[in-house]
């Protein structure tokens, strides 16, 4: 009867139908191909007989999502090539890779603030200085504030040892993205319209970093392994000391923030598991 369309099929089958299909959901494997027309077609159901979801279902159907976006970003940082099907990309550690992960799940992972295109937001005479060139992200927070937000390579490494000080300092990558990022943050605030930046506290803005992972804080090489083995030390107390480093050196900046890739995907899982 479904599929005649001069007969009009018993609800209450269609519904024990449904029941069922529920009931051996877990013993179901859908393809790729089967999911997206479930994706897209349970909700028309829905919306066509003004069916409503149980808030607590709800929930879970967006735990599910936000799930789907942690793995996403887990592959990305394991070189998965999986990933570049379902982002449209050619390379996995490219910075165009992260660009549209946060393209596409941006809402999740800055929890919520409005994105706002800068090509179209700001006065060009006011950004001449930047050469054509615009922050990955910018985003408005709920009180108004910019959020501007530089995108590099998850591969990159944060710091190399400086033998000659016995120390770890920032790479030449990272000192050039925090000074990148910092002139951004000294003109684009600026660069709005005046009224509209006075009526929505556009010149307060702060600036955020992502780049590398715990993977890639500290880059290894001849000179760090001899200081290891003549100090009896590991690369993972060397990763350690890296990671009071960066903790020093986020410190140290009032608008900025440097964040690697793996803590903002741990900070979106474990926000998402401690909500019942």
């Amino acid at each position: 009867m479904l599929f005649n369309d001069d007969k009009v099929p018993p609800t209450s089958q269609i519904a024990d139908i449904i029941a069922k299909i529920a009931d051996r959901s877990d013993a179901l494997n859908f393809t790729m191909n089967e999911k997206n027309i479930l994706a897209k077609n349970i909700p028309t159901i829905l919306m066509e007989n003004n069916i409503k979801l149980d808030k607590d279902d709800i929930f879970d159907i967006n735990k599910v999502s936000i799930k789907e976006v942690i793995e996403i970003g887990r592959k990305i940082l394991k070189n998965d090539r999986t990933v570049l099907k379902v982002l449209g990309t050619k390379e996995v550690h490219k910075e165009e890779t992260w660009q549209q992960y946060f393209e596409r799940f941006g809402n999740y992972l800055l929890f919520g603030n409005v994105r706002l295109d800068p090509k179209i937001c700001l006065n060009k005479e006011k950004t001449k200085e930047l050469n054509d060139k615009y922050p990955d992200i910018i985003t408005c927070n709920r009180f108004g504030f910019l959020d501007i937000i530089e995108l590099k390579r998850s591969d990159m490494f944060l710091f190399k040892f400086d033998n000659s000080h016995n120390k770890l300092v920032p790479t030449s990558t990272l000192s050039s993205a925090l000074s990148q990022l910092n002139g951004y943050l000294q003109i684009i605030p600026y660069a709005y319209e005046t009224q509209k930046a006075k009526d929505q506290g556009l010149e307060c803005a702060s600036g955020m970093l992502l780049i590398g992972d715990k993977d890639h804080l500290v880059k290894e090489n001849e000179t760090l392994k001899k200081y290891l083995n003549d100090n009896n030390l590991t690369m993972e107390n060397i990763k350690y000391e890296a990671q009071k480093e960066l903790r020093k050196l986020n410190y140290s900046y009032s608008h900025m923030q440097v964040v690697l890739y793996d803590e903002l995907i741990d900070t979106l899982e474990t926000f998402i598991n401690n909500i019942n």
